[in-house]
């Protein structure tokens, strides 16, 4: 915790620390001194800045595929594939409680494809494709899920 500035020298600024290196509360603003008890625990104590972030971000994922291609002539092809997918990802932020800016990002994809090429001619293809996909659940908020 550095205070005033005392000497710039070659470029390098020094300064004092604050005494007992604890800032004055006049030196607080007022925004500050209520953002800071619910968002500056101390963890480690001893530390040069006395907090350790707690951020973190783990996952939780898997994916599954299948493809089925057959030639019933050689004028005629199918494909199919279908697939599912996970993703759980818990975003924690830096700060416990309601200061908290992470997300549950919870995605479970799945969808289907099929296509049809019939080859009218070597250089003409008549093709049929469809398929779906479904569409994702989205982000909760990291607020009230602890």
């Amino acid at each position: 915790m550095i205070r005033r500035l005392r000497a710039r020298t070659a470029g390098r600024v020094v300064r004092d620390p604050f005494p007992g290196n604890v800032i004055p509360a006049n030196r607080i603003s007022q925004v500050a001194g209520r953002v800071i008890p619910s968002s500056r625990i101390r963890i480690a104590p001893g530390s040069p800045n006395n907090f350790v972030s707690r951020s973190q971000n783990p996952v939780d994922d898997w994916d599954w595929s299948v493809k089925i291609d057959h030639t019933f002539s050689a004028r005629l092809r199918l494909n199919y594939s279908m697939w599912v997918q996970k993703d759980v990802r818990n975003n924690y932020g830096d700060v416990p409680g309601s200061l908290d800016h992470g997300n549950l990002n919870d995605e479970v994809g799945r969808g289907i494809r099929l296509n049809i090429d019939y080859f009218i001619r070597p250089n003409l293809i008549n093709h049929l494709g469809g398929g779906y996909g479904a569409p994702p659940l989205g982000f909760l908020s990291a607020i009230g899920r602890r």
